[in-house]
């Protein structure tokens, strides 16, 4: 019978940073994106470090792009720049890169090889959150290889790292993946108590994306099944499905799909099973572990039904699938099912050939067990974390019945077998979700910049010492609207149009007291745009509204003015920012950090929420007088996707 499909995946989170090279948030296309690289490397005028920043960015932009053998060429440039500077902040970023991009590849050797590299000079370094993240991602390279003392080795001292920081980012995943490397050795129990902690977090943000999620429910299933509860296994698999349907997680849906059919076949259903099994392929796409474990499936449904050609079809056609090899679990199902088929069709010789095979193949993977140096790592490890008295844990030394190690075997094999499958998706969701926690922080201490704050409360202070205390009072309640309107709007995903004119209102009329009403401004939109029924993401357009205060309307010696349009049409709402200031300056000597950071966090939020809202937010910003020489100042353009 074959085992339930277990879902476990390893995180190659590798650092990948598009902000110096000008990537970031804009989908450029690849020549594009060439020129801007090749302009860096053109100005660099001998700058090593650059040279390497700009090869490893444009190399990550063309992996994210699908371009995988030019960008490893340009990573692999910057490691070696990197090296030969001898920058291990760089090294171990561009090498975990590396082992990233070897690991989805399937050239696991190759993978670890740049993980070690990665990880010596992260140590050099004394970077923590990257010795974590390297340790991890080589805990799972040791354990597709077998090498499962090394594999527990390497997790728990990522774990530990990340325990000791209070750093609960995607723990789940951690627990899951400890609970599984477990499992494969034969300790139930140890499994049930990681699965049983990931469970506790589930609910938590921080601790799990849908990913996990869908493999805490894939574990509770299986332990489900081991227990023979078949019922409890299947709501399991169905709480799966749900999960991932609102998130559109089509292997999730897959993964349901096929564990239920396995329970039904258990069932001595085969008929429910067969049908399940064939809806799962339209979810588990061209991933190579999900074709041949669905093949191996439907083959042994189709043995019990009776179908033994067409059984044997199947099976033939997993066993030459190229990427064959870097399974070892299903190679051993394939090479049972040829030796069960061939025989119940009476071809015995063909039958002999593949039962020898499969005995070969089955004591090269028995030597690979190991469980006495991996029970005693636990022991130490938990004495290290929980400071309390473990009673040492003795292993059996004496192998026990064939069945019995077979079943370990197996179970460990099928349990790392799936990594490769789920990998890209689990590393952008997780980085993803990082990056939109940090940035709601830094994007609330960029809005309340505090030289804004002592400015406009300096002016109102003057109010009152020139007794203008009805004006003073009129500012201080727009004050107090717009820092309370920031803190609202910083907690929430989205506000209507109204609410951002309101606060873009408060704003100006504070920067109109601050410099003495030196510039005009007006808001501008057709009667056709209800501002209250429109909604989009908060805080986007005060930015480039403050930098034509501050910087285009700045010190001039005739009336400013400050013009913005709104216009809407097919749910993307246009924002037009025109001022007659001094317009753009190359290369300023006066541009101020806040200024700096205002732009970056509005580039690091364009790129989180076009990946939400699966459209792009566009921006340009442009000199009046390239379009017309009589003009002055500079007009910006945004372009938002917006929920009607």
């Amino acid at each position: 019978m074959i085992k339930a499909v277990s879902i476990i995946t390893l995180s190659c989170l590798c650092t990948i940073s598009l902000y110096g090279l000008g990537l970031s948030g804009i989908s450029y296309k690849p020549d594009s994106a060439k020129i801007i690289f090749e302009q860096r490397i053109n100005t660099a005028s001998g700058n090593s470090r650059i040279k390497a920043d700009a090869h490893y960015e444009y190399g990550v932009f063309l992996d994210d792009n699908g371009n995988t053998e030019e960008a490893i060429g340009h990573i692999k440039t910057a490691l070696q720049l990197a090296t030969q500077l001898s920058i291990d902040s760089l090294i171990a970023k561009t090498a975990n890169h590396l082992g990233s991009i070897y690991w989805i590849e399937g050239d696991c050797p190759t993978s670890t090889q740049y993980y070690e590299t990665a990880l010596k000079s992260a140590e050099e370094s004394s970077n923590l959150e990257m010795i974590a993240i390297i340790k991890m991602n080589l805990s799972g390279n040791y354990s597709t290889s077998g090498q499962n003392e090394k594999a527990i080795e390497y997790a728990l001292a990522a774990l530990e790292i990340r325990e000791n920081a209070n750093n609960i980012n995607g723990i789940c995943f951690d627990y899951i993946m400890l609970g599984e490397i477990f499992h494969s050795t034969g300790n139930i129990q140890k499994w049930k108590d990681y699965v049983h902690k990931a469970y506790l977090l589930k609910d938590n943000k921080q601790c799990a994306v849908v990913s996990d999620v869908v493999m805490i429910y894939n574990n509770l299933g299986r332990i489900a099944e081991a227990e023979k509860e078949f019922d409890r296994a299947l709501a399991c698999y169905d709480t799966i499905m749900q999960v991932s349907k609102p998130a559109n997680y089509t292997q999730g849906m897959g993964i349901s799909l096929l564990n239920s059919a396995l329970i039904k076949q258990m069932q001595s259903k085969p008929g429910e099973a067969l049908k399940l099994a064939t809806r799962s392929e339209q979810y588990l796409g061209e991933v190579p572990y999900f074709v041949m474990a669905t093949l191996n499936t439907k083959a042994q449904i189709l043995k019990e039904l009776g179908q033994y050609n067409e059984a044997l079809d199947l099976v033939k056609e997993n066993i030459r699938n190229e990427n064959m090899p870097l399974y070892p679990v299903i190679k051993q199902d394939c090479l049972n099912l040829l030796y069960e088929l061939n025989f119940v069709l009476k071809n015995y010789q063909r039958a002999y050939n593949w039962n020898d095979t499969l005995r070969t193949y089955e004591d090269k993977l028995r030597k690979e067990e190991n469980q006495k140096n991996i029970e005693e790592l636990e022991t130490q490890y938990q004495t290290e974390r929980k400071e309390q008295q473990i009673e040492l844990l003795t292993a059996e030394n004496q192998i026990r019945k064939q069945r019995i190690i077979l079943f370990i075997i197996v179970s460990f094999l099928l349990v790392v077998a799936i990594i490769a499958g789920v990998l890209d998706f689990i590393k952008r969701k997780k980085r993803n979700a990082e990056k939109q926690q940090t940035l709601k922080q830094q994007l609330l201490r960029m809005q309340m910049n505090p030289h804004f704050l002592f400015n406009a409360l300096g002016s109102i202070q003057n109010y009152m010492h020139r007794n203008e205390t009805k004006k003073a009072a009129g500012y201080l309640n727009n004050f107090a609207s717009l820092t309370r309107s920031i803190l609202e709007h910083t907690t929430m995903d989205f506000i209507s149009l109204g609410d951002e004119i309101k606060a873009l209102e408060n704003y100006l009329e504070l920067e109109q007291m601050r410099t003495n009403h030196s510039f005009m401004y007006q808001f501008n939109y057709p009667d056709n745009i209800d501002v209250e029924f429109i909604e989009l993401p908060p805080m986007l357009i005060q930015p480039f509204v403050e930098n034509s205060v501050k910087h285009g309307l700045r010190n001039l010696n005739y009336p400013g003015l400050l013009t913005i349009n709104f216009q809407e049409e097919d749910n993307i709402l246009s924002v037009t920012i025109t001022d007659n200031g001094h317009g753009i300056e190359p290369k300023q000597n006066d541009k101020s950090e806040h200024r700096s950071m205002s732009m970056e966090i509005f580039n690091k939020r364009q790129k989180i929420l076009s990946r939400q809202l699966k459209k792009n937010i566009y921006f340009s910003v442009k000199n009046r007088k390239d379009a017309n020489p009589e003009e002055t100042g500079t007009c910006v353009e945004i372009r938002i996707p917006v929920k009607p």
